[in-house]
C-alpha cells in the first residue's frame, strides 16, 4: 500500500491480537525448562502466512470515528499525544481510541491533544504524490509523520530538495503540509563466541557475510532460527546456504530453507520499477535439530555491554507483538557487534530502498537504538517484566531499522518463538 512510505538509501555491509493490550507489560512468568533436543512433529501442517495489523490501518479506522484526527504517538513522558483539528472531536477522542485500539492503551496514560493543521485524510490524499518522487534517486525517504502532522520527505542534497519542492507544487500539494530534510542513508548491517546451547544474539556467518542470530523458533515442527535475508548470498532466493557459528569456524550448524521471493507491481504496493519484500528475514533449519534453546536471547550485563560479559543471563521471549507499533515505544535489541542497546521508535511503517539495488523494503520501523555492521538479524523486543520480553521484530539496518514480527510471519509463515505458549 502507498501509505507511510520511507524510501531510505541503504548500503549492504554484511560483515493477531485485535487490541493494544499486548504492548503493555505483563510481568514475570514462571517458565518451564526448555527442551534442547530436536522434536519433529509428524502431524505438523505447513506454516500459514499471517496478515499483520499495521498502524496506518488503525489510524484510518480511527479517522472514521474522529474526522479531524491527524496523527497519534507516545511522547517522552509516556503520554498518548493526539492531533485533532476540531474541538468537537476532543470529547469523543477517549472512547474512540478505546474502541479502535483497546482500552489498555489508555490505561495509566495521560491523553494530550494538540491542534492539527491537517487531517489524516488530508495527508493520505496527497501522500501518493510524494511517493511518486522516489523515481528520483535523490529522494530517499517519504513518510506520513504522525509526530508532526506532516508529510516528511528526506533527500540527499539541496538540489534534490529543490526538485522535490517544484514537483509537489506542480502536483498541487500544499507547501505547508510538507517538511523537507537532507538525511543520511540507512546502512544495512551484518557476540562472537561459539555457544552451546545456541541462543539468540550470537554471531553467525555464511557466504552472505557475518550477522546475528535473531531468535530460535519452530516451524512445521522443525527447529531453526530467523536472521536477515540479506545475510544470505542472494536476497529472496532459497540457495540451501550453510550457516556457521561463529562466522570464522568451519562448524556448520544450519541451512537456509525459506527466503521468500521478491515481488513487484504498484498494485502490490511496490513502487514502479522496483522489487519488494515486507521483511528482511529468512528461515534457517538447524541440522539434526540443533543444540539450541527456543525463545532465549543472551543478555549482556548492562546496556552497551557485549555478549562476552553476559554471565549466562538471558532474555526470555514470552509474547509476540501482533498489534501495531506506536511511535515512541521503547524497544531493545541484542546484536553481535554492539550488544544490548535500546531506543524509542521514531518512525512506523516506513519503506527503505537498498542503495545499489532495486530492492525496497515495505512498511519497516525505525528506532533510536545504536547498531553497527554485524548486528543485522538481531531480535527487537520490549521488556515486559524482569527478563521476560515481547518480540517486536528483527533488526536489519542503521537508524534502528527493523521489520515488524507480523511482517516476518506474513512472509515466513507462523512460527513458535516463545519459551512456552504463543
Amino acid at each position: 500500500m502507498f501509505r507511510n512510505f520511507v524510501i531510505a538509501s541503504v548500503v549492504a555491509l554484511t560483515a493477531l491480537t485485535p487490541s493494544f493490550a499486548q504492548m503493555l507489560p505483563t510481568g514475570d512468568q514462571n517458565l518451564p525448562a526448555q527442551d534442547l533436543a530436536a522434536d519433529e512433529n509428524p502431524d505438523a501442517v505447513e506454516a500459514a502466512p499471517v496478515t499483520p495489523i499495521t498502524i496506518e490501518a488503525k489510524f484510518a479506522e480511527l479517522s472514521l470515528e474522529l474526522p479531524s484526527f491527524g496523527g497519534m504517538f507516545i511522547d517522552a513522558d509516556n503520554a498518548l499525544t493526539l492531533y485533532l483539528a476540531d474541538d468537537v472531536d476532543r470529547q469523543l477522542a477517549g472512547p474512540a481510541i478505546a474502541r479502535v485500539f483497546g482500552e489498555e492503551v489508555l490505561a495509566g496514560r495521560t491523553l494530550n491533544v494538540q491542534a492539527a493543521d491537517f487531517t489524516y485524510d488530508d495527508l493520505t490524499h496527497h501522500f501518493p504524490r510524494a511517493v511518486q518522487l522516489m523515481s528520483n534517486d535523490g529522494i530517499v525517504l517519504t513518510d506520513i509523520d504522525e509526530r508532526a502532522n506532516r508529510i516528511h520527505i528526506g533527500v540527499t542534497d539541496e538540489r534534490a530538495m529543490q526538485w522535490a519542492e517544484e514537483q509537489l507544487h506542480t502536483a498541487g500539494v500544499p507547501r505547508a503540509m510538507i517538511t523537507l530534510e537532507v538525511v543520511e542513508p540507512v546502512q544495512a548491517e551484518t557476540l562472537r563466541d561459539i555457544e552451546r546451547p545456541i541462543l539468540g544474539g550470537y554471531e553467525i556467518g555464511s557466504a552472505g557475510g557475518t550477522c546475528t542470530l535473531g531468535f530460535n523458533a519452530r516451524r512445521n515442527g522443525l527447529n531453526g532460527f530467523v536472521t536477515n535475508a540479506h545475510c544470505t548470498p542472494a536476497f529472496g532466493v532459497d540457495q540451501d546456504t550453510n550457516f556457521r557459528q561463529d562466522a570464522q569456524s568451519f562448524n556448520t550448524i544450519a541451512d537456509e530453507r525459506i527466503d521468500p521471493a521478491l515481488f513487484s507491481g504498484w498494485w502490490n504496493g511496490c513502487p514502479s520499477g522496483r522489487v519488494c519484500r515486507r521483511s528482511d528475514a529468512a528461515w534457517i533449519d538447524y541440522r539434526n535439530g540443533g543444540n539450541q534453546r527456543r525463545g532465549i536471547i543472551r543478555r549482556p550485563n548492562a546496556l552497551g555491554g557485549s555478549l562476552g560479559d553476559s554471565l549466562n543471563r538471558e532474555f526470555r521471549i514470552t509474547a509476540e507483538r501482533w498489534a501495531p507499533i506506536f511511535s515512541g515505544t521503547l524497544v531493545n535489541k541484542v546484536g553481535r557487534t554492539t550488544g544490548w542497546t535500546r531506543g524509542n521508535v521514531t518512525r512506523t511503517c516506513v519503506n527503505v530502498r537498498a542503495n545499489g539495488t532495486n530492492r525496497v523494503m515495505l512498511c519497516q520501523n525505525q528506532a533510536a537504538y545504536a547498531s553497527a555492521g554485524g548486528d543485522s538479524g538481531s531480535a527487537v523486543f520490549v521488556r515486559t517484566g524482569g527478563n521476560n520480553v515481547e518480540l517486536y521484530g528483527i533488526h536489519w539496518g542503521s537508524g534502528g531499522t527493523f521489520s515488524a514480527i507480523g511482517e516476518v510471519f506474513g512472509e515466513l509463515g507462523s512460527l513458535q518463538t516463545c519459551v512456552s505458549g504463543c
